[in-house]
């Protein structure tokens, strides 16, 4: 007999990193031929806007979701129960909650973690560091890098821990010649500040000033930031950056590959961010990658190989970054292959499938 699984996760809409990989496992034909597999989706916002966010809505939701999941596990025997735990704000109080419920019921529980930030949320603070430890007790936990292992060193213990790279699919067949013959330069993420937009758009400036040949897409949802916004607009049109810089909006599935196919540079200047979907995109349609140190990038951008690392919240240093790339097609197009073939060796699709159902194997058999 199939192994008995529960899926509770976050399913699109909205579209965020968590989702699309959740989605990833939903439709695996790997995964659902190895296990027998249920699935709740543990979505409450309806948009990215509304992440995080207390309404009456997201309540009876959530209780329409606890009602669900206790109803399966009545009713079914379960080998274990996968849960995608949110780590902080309302949502890790929701999630803790139904995972007492599932701990209760004598179910073996693994949590799966797309997010950070737990150890600045318990540090100092005895009563939320008894709660996290308290949920994540007796529970095995998949994170997505060795990297981020630092986050919840103080609630769990290392050989609790696996480690899973995320994984997606690319339709793309690679070749530099089909890239856009223009240095296309290719932001893709929420328009916020965390994630470096408006830092790039300081750095375009620079290398506009320095009367570089280059464009920029800039490709995302304007996150809920008015102020944000009308701060990069009005840099945007006092600096009249309008000839190398284009903003898009939104574009998703087949609409934002177009973006992918023509870029030679990605660039995600982020200070807020664990193992980006969208690097992971770019590499797999064979673009040099310009990041920050941040979360587990630098276990997918390895400095001066498949492309460059810089410091958090420096324009200067991005645009000296960039500049590189612009200027040595050479070098650009070497970084670009090492991505494209770091991507097809650890990232992929099928591999997060492998190694997926490898570690749901080793936490099913581990006492």
């Amino acid at each position: 007999m199939k192994t008995k699984i529960l899926f509770i996760m976050q399913l699109p809409p909205p579209v965020h990193g968590a989702s699309m990989i959740n989605k990833t496992i939903l439709d695996s034909k790997l995964i659902n031929e190895k296990f027998e597999a249920d699935y709740v989706n543990l979505t409450t916002a309806a948009d990215v806007k509304n992440i995080g966010k207390l309404n009456l809505k997201k309540v009876f939701k959530a209780f329409s979701i606890y009602l669900r999941v206790i109803k399966k596990l009545f009713s079914t025997k379960y080998n274990l129960v996968y849960l995608t735990l949110s780590p902080q704000g309302l949502a890790f109080y929701k999630d803790a909650l139904l995972s007492l419920f599932i701990k209760l019921l004598g179910f073996k529980l693994v949590f799966h973690l797309h997010g950070k930030g737990i150890r600045e949320i318990v540090s100092g603070n005895k009563i939320k560091a008894s709660i996290y430890k308290k949920t994540f007790k007796n529970v095995s936990v998949i994170h997505l890098s060795k990297l981020l292992y630092f986050d919840i060193e103080n609630i769990i213990a290392r050989e609790q821990v696996y480690f899973l790279a995320n994984g997606i699919e690319s339709g793309n067949k690679f070749s530099i010649e089909h890239k856009s013959p223009t240095n296309k330069i290719l932001y893709l993420s929420n328009m916020q500040e965390s994630k470096g937009s408006y830092l790039l758009l300081q750095a375009a400036q620079l290398l506009r000033d320095k009367g570089l040949d280059f464009h920029i897409d800039f490709v995302g949802k304007w996150h809920n930031d008015n102020k944000f916004k009308e701060k990069w607009l009005k840099f945007y049109k006092d600096n009249n950056l309008n000839e190398c810089i284009t903003y898009h909006g939104p574009r998703y599935n087949d609409e934002k590959h177009v973006f992918f196919k023509e870029a030679r540079i990605f660039a995600l200047p982020t200070n807020n961010d664990c193992f980006p979907i969208s690097i992971l995109e770019a590499m797999s349609y064979g673009a040099s990658i310009v990041s920050t140190e941040e979360g587990a990038i630098p276990e997918i951008v390895h400095n001066n190989h498949n492309g460059f690392l810089f410091e958090k919240n420096n324009p200067i240093e991005l645009a000296l970054k960039l500049e590189k790339l612009l200027i040595n097609d050479n070098l650009n197009s070497l970084m670009q292959k090492k991505a494209h073939k770091k991507y097809s060796e650890l990232y992929t699709k099928g591999k997060f499938e492998q190694d997926f159902c490898s570690i749901i194997q080793s936490i099913l058999t581990k006492v």
